[in-house]
């Protein structure tokens, strides 16, 4: 900085004034010595008190006068100096300060980012609740094809079983219930010789019904024949009872087939011995349609390699007018179930499916077939314990269970969207804060700037050094003396672990100064 020039312009006036003082004296003291004829030793004495006078005048009026200004310049000039200095401390201390501010912008940018972070994460969690919500949705109408597949199996069985008329007399005859229930669970498949030893079963009641049919076509000149006929029968029997058979077999044919047929071939045999023809040809009737009717149910047993159908002992208890009421009840099922393989198709091709709109399409498919599906249930009685009436049963509780998902899924959407709502308004808020922060923090930057710092006080020799602090970067090795850390020979190297700013290093002539904020290293 350059120091002020004294203000000579005035002292320079007022010594020309003086001068022109001493010389109107000096001039009327010479106008009186023009009278006067002086000898030599008298004009030098004259001019002595002159220079005497013009000096001593000097000394007395105009040197303490020049004296006390110079002391004011002096003095004003030390003032000054001193304030110079002020001003240099001042303008480190407003360096400071925006230095400081920066710091300040900048750990406030990073909560903000921090917070964003945190916001933005928590939204992004939102967004994965609404696609667990689609998922959901998704396994409920799963759940409920799976369930409906079950009830339209049952239904289809009834279906196919009712088809078959030979079946509906089979339960007029004789209630085979049992026996088939016993076969069923006597049935061993992973045995080759049951398979085989049912075989032989059926094959000797086939025999059976071929001896009763020659009884039947048998005249009464050949009485002889139903003897024969009724011995071969016995023996049979009598094969079947005690022959070895598959241990369970034997067992499920004593207990289930063996007294009923025991009872039909006394039967035949007290007519025969009473030569009653009419007599004997209503017990071979009798026992051709009880044993045609086993036939056909054990045929169909090893048909299924004695795979139960427990819908089949339940064929007695419904009525004709159920046949089109279940027929209806197929078809529905039969549409919703389509509906779902659609629905669900759709939702494994779409690149990106959205919740509200597959939950608008499966609630249009409950709200379109539950309904019918009630109304339909109201013509039956599902309080009696049967397989077709709990398959029923288990659906209506199916598409309950469905629509009550499909509330709450959707409660829970619109809450979720609520909440994704709010997070994306503090978003918006914060990116507001962020861009309003990084604004202040540029110009925070540029007022720091070495160029604009030089350009600003271009008399002075005033520098600013900045040095950046992130946190995961390595600490620059160059500033290790502004942490007290000495140089590591080790080879180790210092990275930012914490920091709460940046390193600012201000210097202006003899004037130094810093801003160091905490900061915590870690070696590695």
């Amino acid at each position: 900085m350059h120091l002020p020039e004294p203000d000579i312009r005035n002292n320079m006036l007022e010594l020309s004034a003086f001068l022109t003082r001493i010389k109107e004296e000096l001039q009327l003291q010479g106008q009186a010595l023009k009278s006067k004829e002086l000898e030599r030793n008298e004009l030098e004495d004259l001019i002595l008190d002159l220079n005497s006078y013009y000096y001593q005048s000097f000394h007395e009026q105009f040197f303490p006068l020049y004296r006390a200004e110079l002391e004011e310049d002096i003095k004003r000039l030390y003032k000054i100096a001193r304030d110079e200095t002020a001003l240099k401390e001042d303008i480190i201390k407003n360096l400071k300060r925006a230095a400081q501010m920066y710091n300040h912008v900048k750990n406030g940018l990073n909560v903000l980012k921090q917070n964003h972070e945190l916001v933005d994460s928590l939204r992004f969690t939102t967004s994965h609740s609404q696609e667990q919500l689609l998922l959901e949705l998704l396994y409920a109408l799963k759940d409920t094809q799976t369930a409906m597949s079950k009830c339209l199996d049952t239904l289809k069985s009834w279906q196919s079983l009712k088809a078959l008329p030979e079946l509906a007399k089979c339960w007029q005859v004789y209630p085979f219930q049992s026996a088939l229930r016993g076969l069923w669970m006597s049935w061993d498949a992973d045995s080759n010789s049951f398979g085989r030893d049912f075989k032989r079963l059926l094959i000797n009641l086939e025999l059976i019904q071929k001896l009763l049919a020659k009884i039947t076509f048998s005249d009464e000149n050949s009485t002889e024949n139903w003897d024969i006929c009724l011995a071969e029968l016995h023996k049979i029997e009598n094969n079947l009872a005690h022959k070895k058979y598959s241990p369970s077999l034997t067992l499920w044919y004593k207990q289930h087939i063996r007294p009923q047929f025991i009872l039909y071939a006394e039967l035949l045999e007290l007519s025969i011995k009473q030569r009653d023809r009419k007599r004997i040809q209503l017990a071979v009737r009798n026992f051709e349609t009880w044993l045609r009717s086993l036939l056909y149910l054990l045929e169909r047993v090893s048909i299924r390699s004695g795979k139960p159908e427990p819908l089949l002992l339940e064929m007695h208890l419904f009525n004709p007018p159920d046949t089109s009421l279940i027929d209806e009840i197929a078809a529905l099922l039969t549409q919703v179930q389509e509906n779902l393989q659609q629905l669900i198709k759709q939702h494994d091709e779409a690149a990106h499916p959205d919740f509200y709109i597959f939950s608008a399409a499966a609630g249009k498919i409950v709200n379109e077939a539950w309904p019918k599906f009630k109304s339909m249930l109201k013509e039956t009685n599902l309080n009696d314990p049967s397989i077709l009436n709990n398959a029923l049963a288990r659906m209506q509780n199916q598409f309950s269970l469905l629509e009550m998902q499909i509330d709450h899924l959707n409660t829970r959407a619109e809450d979720i969207q609520k909440i994704k709502q709010q997070y994306e308004q503090m978003l918006a808020t914060l990116d507001s804060y962020q861009d309003l922060l990084t604004e202040m923090k540029n110009q925070l930057s540029r007022t720091l700037a070495p160029r604009n710092v030089s350009r600003q006080f271009k008399d002075m020799d005033l520098r600013v050094e900045h040095v950046p602090i992130n946190k995961g970067e390595l600490f620059p090795p160059a500033c290790y003396y502004l942490l007290n850390i000495s140089e590591d020979q080790s080879g180790l190297e210092r990275f930012i672990e914490e920091e709460d700013g940046d390193i600012f290093i201000f210097r202006l002539d003899d004037l130094k100064d810093s801003i160091i904020p905490n900061i915590t290293l870690r070696e590695e």
